[in-house]
């Protein structure tokens, strides 16, 4: 087991076959709120009813201060997330 000043903790088995072990670098705020970022477009982007919900919410969006008047927008929101929700 190794131990790091900061106190991490790595422990590994090496062998003839697996002979050394490497420590990665401790990674940026920017690169796994990047990282992050991606996750979360990929997911967006890898079914319809996501779509469709972000298209919803597009829709009340775009609808300014009489989007709770706009009931068949609001359905269409609820409708695809609700969706959304039973698929996952």
């Amino acid at each position: 087991m190794l131990t790091l000043i900061d106190g991490t903790h790595f422990q590994a088995m090496l062998n003839v076959d697996h002979p050394t072990y490497l420590i990665r670098a401790p990674r940026s705020a920017r690169d796994v709120s990047l990282d992050y970022l991606m996750l979360g477009v990929r997911h967006i982007w890898g079914g319809l009813d996501h779509l469709l919900f972000v298209f919803g919410l597009l829709m009340l969006i775009s609808g300014g201060a009489g989007c709770c008047n706009q009931s068949p927008r609001l359905r269409l929101a609820t409708a695809s997330r609700s969706r959304s929700l039973r698929l996952a």
